[in-house]
């Protein structure tokens, strides 16, 4: 399994308005990080700074005093760069620390912010499959670091990870996760305050695929609300969703939706029901809930099976297709049109059929789509 990396430091202030916290960082592969960590260096070594910090670069200051602001900023723009070769994506939590503060004052916003982080990018590889061990490397200049790994102990043996904090001025990727910690948190602090539109090196980072969850609250649940960048992944429907974590199952709701959302993480497979005529479906959830299942009679199952294949036909994954491998087919001419029926190794069957106002031309172009893979396969050599 491959080793995911994960690299996060932290910006803002609470004590300051607009009272706005962010922990951010990027993820990638063990050895993209070790090619990024050689590649960053060298451009450091090239610009004659032992370190990068994006705040003391913004200003001018500390080991960026002197050094003219062209200069500085073609440096942001080189680390820009290696950060969109290197990377999977980036991934940036904002806390609104008066909001959270008032509601639940017993919380402590950079754990909330670390624990947001961990789960985050944990369902980000369950969504693509890459259930490889993940290593997390947070900076470890903030005073609640200890508390932080405290509470998200348990929740990283439960992962297989691990969490190291390190010295920034020491861990290149830490460099760059400060880098998009400050971007973040300058970028919606701006928005807020309506102070000047988005930074060019915020806009040529978003470039790259990012996720900005803005953590808030709906009473006693929590309620998220995400920014995809580039501005090609968002979805025409919202992305705001509230969390209720009460039960078992974990339950999320679109703004302006009452209706309980499921996130699925996996299909763990199907069985035959203590009922008879009954047959059950097993998932596994996203967000840490517990795993679940459906249960269907016949028709209902059958009506589902339709809806599903119905919404992968209009949302194709590259490389990703269901096959199915029929023992016996069947083929009826109907008002409808034709009707192709599949018999399968389970001793189910599967219908297709093609509209009685399409039947000439598609069926003709089966045939001859169908004869020409006859002809290849003949020519094969055994």
């Amino acid at each position: 399994m491959s080793v995911v990396e994960g690299y996060f430091d932290e910006s803002g202030d609470l004590d300051e308005a607009p009272h706005v916290f962010c922990v951010a960082g990027y993820y990638l592969s063990e050895d993209a990080a070790r090619a990024m960590d050689a590649a960053w260096r060298e451009v450091l070594l090239r610009y004659d700074v032992p370190y990068f910090h994006m705040v003391d670069c913004a200003h001018g200051r500390g080991v960026f005093a002197g050094k003219a602001k062209e200069q500085r900023t073609e440096l942001v723009k080189e680390l820009i760069g290696l950060i969109k070769v290197h990377t999977i994506e980036g991934f940036s939590a904002i806390c609104y620390g008066r909001e959270i503060a008032a509601a639940r004052p017993e919380q402590n916003v950079y754990t909330l912010g670390v624990d947001m982080c961990l789960k985050s990018i944990q369902s980000f590889l369950e969504v693509r499959r890459s259930f490889g061990r993940v290593s997390y490397f947070f900076e470890s200049g903030h005073k609640n670091r200890g508390h932080a790994y405290n509470y998200v102990a348990a929740e990283l043996k439960r992962l297989g990870a691990s969490l190291t904090f390190g010295d920034k001025a020491e861990m290149a990727l830490l460099q760059a996760a400060d880098l998009l910690a400050w971007q973040t948190t300058k970028f919606v602090k701006d928005r807020i305050q309506q102070k000047r539109p988005p930074r060019q090196d915020f806009l040529s980072l978003m470039e790259h695929p990012h996720a900005l969850v803005h953590a808030g609250l709906d009473g006693d649940n929590d309620k998220l609300s995400i920014e995809y960048y580039p501005l090609s992944r968002r979805s025409r429907y919202t992305s705001a969703f509230t969390v209720d974590r009460d039960g078992p199952i974990v339950l999320m709701r679109e703004e302006g939706d009452s209706t309980p959302l499921i996130f699925v993480s996996a299909t763990l497979g199907w069985g035959r029901g203590s009922v008879d005529d009954l047959t059950y479906v097993g998932f596994s959830q996203l967000a840490g809930g517990a795993p679940f299942g459906l249960a269907f009679d016949a028709s209902r199952l059958h009506e589902a099976a339709g809806v599903f294949l119905a919404a992968a036909a209009a949302n194709p994954v590259e490389n990703m297709r269901a096959v199915l491998l029929p023992t016996r087919m069947t083929v009826e001419n109907t008002v409808e049109g034709v009707v192709f029926t599949f018999g399968l190794p389970s001793g189910g069957t599967i219908t297709l059929g093609i509209n009685a106002l399409d039947v000439e031309k598609d069926l003709s172009a089966l045939i001859d789509r169908l004869n020409q893979l006859i002809d290849e396969r003949s020519e094969k050599p055994e």
